[in-house]
C-alpha cells in the first residue's frame, strides 16, 4: 500500500470509530432510560406481590381467628 492509501484507510477507520462512539453514546442513553423504566415496573410488581402475600397471610390469620372463636363458642355450650 502506498502512503496515501494508508492515510486514507486510517482516516476511514478513524471516522468509523468516531461514528461508532457517537452511536454508542446515543444508545447508552436509551438503554439507561429503558433500564430505569423497567426497574420501576419491576419494583411495582415486587411490591404488588408482597402486598398480595400479606393479604393472603392476613386472610389465613382471620380464618384461624374465626375458627378459634367458633371452637370457644362450642366449648361454652
Amino acid at each position: 500500500m502506498t502512503d496515501e492509501q494508508v492515510d486514507r484507510l486510517f482516516n476511514i477507520l478513524m471516522t468509523e470509530r468516531r461514528q461508532l462512539e457517537e452511536l454508542n453514546m446515543k444508545y447508552q442513553e436509551e438503554i439507561k432510560t429503558l433500564n430505569e423504566k423497567h426497574l420501576i415496573e419491576w419494583q411495582a410488581l415486587q411490591s404488588q406481590k408482597a402486598r398480595d402475600k400479606v393479604k393472603k397471610e392476613e386472610s389465613k390469620d382471620n380464618s384461624q381467628d374465626e375458627a378459634n372463636t367458633v371452637i370457644e363458642m362450642l366449648d361454652t355450650l
